[in-house]
C-alpha cells in the first residue's frame, strides 16, 4: 500500500528539465523531483518564521505602549533575517532549473550572510546589555563584516552554478567572526559573570522557542 503512495527513490532523484520560464519553474513545486524536499523544507520554515514575526509585532503593539527598545529591535532583526534566509533558499531551490539560476543562488548566499549577521547581532545586544562599549564594538564589527561579505559575494565573477572557494571562504570568515561574541560571553560566564547574566545566556538559547512563538517578548 505504501509503495503506491510514497514516491520512489528514482522520482526523488529525478532532475527537472532546464527552463526559461519562471511560471514553469514555480509550477514544478507541486511535482516530485530532486528539489522537492529542499523547496518545501525551506518554504515551511520561512512561512513559520514569517508567522512568528507578524505575531510578535502584533502582540508587542497590543500589549505594550512604550517605544521599541534596543532588545526589541534585535529580535525583529533576527526574525527578519531568518525569514529572508529561508525564503531566499526556497526561491533558489524552486528556480534551480531556470536559466537564471546563478542569480538565485547568489541571493541564497546573500540570505545566509544576512542571517549570520542577524543571529550574532541579536546575541550581542541581548547578552551585553550591561556592557555598552563591548556591545557597540561587536555591532560595528559584525555589521562591517556583513557589508564586506556581501560586497565580496557580489564581486565574485565565477559562474555561480556551485559555491566557489571565494564563497566558502567568505562564509567561513563571516561565520567565524560571528561566533566571537558567544565565545566571549561564555568565557565571562565561566569566570566572573553574575547569576543574572548566566540566566540571560540560557534564556537567549530558548528565546525563539519560548518568546517569539507566543509573541510575549514585550511582556518580559
Amino acid at each position: 500500500m505504501f509503495a503506491r503512495v510514497w514516491p520512489s527513490s528514482e522520482a526523488l532523484l529525478r532532475p527537472r528539465d532546464p527552463s526559461d520560464s519562471y511560471f514553469e519553474a514555480a509550477k514544478s513545486v507541486w511535482w516530485i523531483h530532486d528539489e522537492t524536499l529542499n523547496i518545501w523544507s525551506h518554504l515551511t520554515a520561512a512561512a513559520l518564521l514569517l508567522a512568528s514575526t507578524i505575531r510578535f509585532i502584533i502582540r508587542f503593539y497590543l500589549c505594550r505602549e512604550a517605544s521599541p527598545t534596543t532588545s526589541t529591535w534585535a529580535i525583529w532583526i533576527y526574525l527578519a533575517t531568518a525569514t529572508s534566509c529561508f525564503f531566499c533558499s526556497a526561491l533558489h531551490h524552486t528556480l534551480s532549473n531556470h536559466s537564471q539560476t546563478a542569480f538565485w543562488l547568489r541571493m541564497d548566499h546573500f540570505g545566509i550572510t544576512m542571517f549570520i549577521w542577524g543571529s550574532a547581532l541579536s546575541f550581542s545586544v541581548l547578552c551585553f546589555t550591561n556592557h555598552r562599549t563591548t556591545q557597540r564594538a561587536y555591532l560595528g564589527v559584525l555589521t562591517l563584516s556583513m557589508i564586506l561579505s556581501l560586497s565580496r559575494l557580489w564581486q565574485d565573477t565565477t559562474h555561480w552554478t556551485h559555491p566557489s572557494r571565494v564563497v566558502i571562504f567568505t562564509h567561513a570568515a563571516h561565520g567565524g567572526l560571528a561566533t566571537v561574541p558567544a565565545l566571549h560571553f561564555a568565557s565571562r560566564i565561566r569566570s566572573r559573570a553574575s547569576k543574572a547574566e548566566k540566566r540571560l545566556f540560557w534564556s537567549f538559547l530558548a528565546l525563539v522557542v519560548n518568546r517569539t512563538r507566543n509573541g510575549t517578548w514585550g511582556n518580559a
